[in-house]
């Protein structure tokens, strides 16, 4: 059957639509694959929700442990607090830093002495 009058034209290649999901709306196309049948489905899911809930296993409780800190240990922390922008931490250090100044100092007047 030949068209007769009719000419038709090639549309140019266009890359297709990709669309990135989210976790919860990969889920959710998962759970409606499974629902509908589809075994290859199921066992995805079943895969990811063991995996999911393996961390949930109840752990004994621990009561949490209190270590004392060295002196050097306290200012490397506090370097770090200051470079986040926490102006107390820099009020802190700089006592300490202070402190060690005239700590250092009474002990050269002491050798000296």
């Amino acid at each position: 059957m030949a068209l007769e009058g009719k000419t038709t034209q090639k549309k140019p290649y266009e890359k297709p639509v990709v669309t990135k999901l989210t976790r919860e709306q990969a889920k959710l196309k998962l759970i409606g694959l499974a629902t509908g049948g589809n075994d290859d489905a199921k066992e995805l899911l079943d895969m990811i929700f063991r995996r999911e809930n393996e961390h949930l296993e109840k752990l004994p409780y621990e009561a949490p442990r209190v270590s004392r800190m060295t002196r050097e240990q306290a200012k490397l922390k506090l370097m770090g607090q200051v470079m986040m922008g926490d102006e107390g931490a820099k009020e802190l250090l700089d006592i300490l830093m202070k402190e060690e100044e005239q700590t250092s100092t009474n002990q050269r007047d002491e050798k000296s002495a």
